[in-house]
């Protein structure tokens, strides 16, 4: 545990599992010519102590590695009620100047807050990349012409390996491989399958 060869595997597995669920307009990969200044916000999962950081720092900091100019914002945890309204101002006042936008969520729910996050940092007009933290069934509550993110993607955990992984696929270091091992269904109508099982998308 914790040698080269482990934290080579564990990279190497968490490359292969990051999945791209939609991209509209090829917002994705971003790259430091055309995105340079990327604010990171979002709720931070209750991670286990002895982890680098809260998520939206550890993935600032992996996309800072990989040439962008960076800022985290977290906007509180992913407990009810969610990010406060002072919170969600603050997230939309920092999206000035900025080239791209990337948001985390866990586990939103009908009239999350988090929602209504993802709603107003969409409504600003910067490119939003959406990236589920626990599993990609978050998407659902986003798929909304005032929700959809220009690009989603699904982490299916918060702890750093994974965040670097998803790190690398957003800024095209590595091309996604992921597929979903679960179908997403609509949120309004659950017997409808938004996206399917073995979803991912590449490039």
């Amino acid at each position: 545990m914790g040698t080269r060869e482990h934290r080579a595997t564990a990279d190497r597995i968490a490359d292969r599992t990051t999945t791209l669920i939609t991209n509209r307009g090829g917002l994705l990969p971003l790259s430091p010519r055309r995105h340079r200044d990327l604010l990171v916000v979002g709720v931070d999962a209750a991670a286990p102590s002895g982890t680098g950081g809260p998520p939206t720092s550890v993935l600032a900091r992996a996309l800072s590695g990989l040439g962008f100019r960076t800022e985290a914002l977290t906007t509180g945890t992913s407990g009810s009620p969610g990010p406060s309204p002072r919170r969600i101002e603050a997230a939309v006042a920092a999206t000035r100047g900025r080239d791209a936008v990337i948001v985390t969520t866990y586990d939103i729910a009908a009239g999350s807050a988090q929602r209504t996050l993802v709603a107003r940092l969409v409504a600003t007009g910067v490119p939003v990349v959406h990236l589920a933290l626990r599993n990609p069934y978050d998407i659902a509550l986003l798929d909304g012409r005032d929700t959809a993110p220009g690009a989603s993607l699904a982490a299916y955990c918060w702890t750093d390996v994974e965040l670097r992984a998803a790190a690398r696929v957003i800024a095209g270091r590595t091309a996604p491989r992921g597929k979903l091992p679960v179908a997403v269904r609509h949120a309004d109508d659950p017997s409808r399958v938004l996206y399917p099982i073995g979803h991912g998308l590449s490039y």
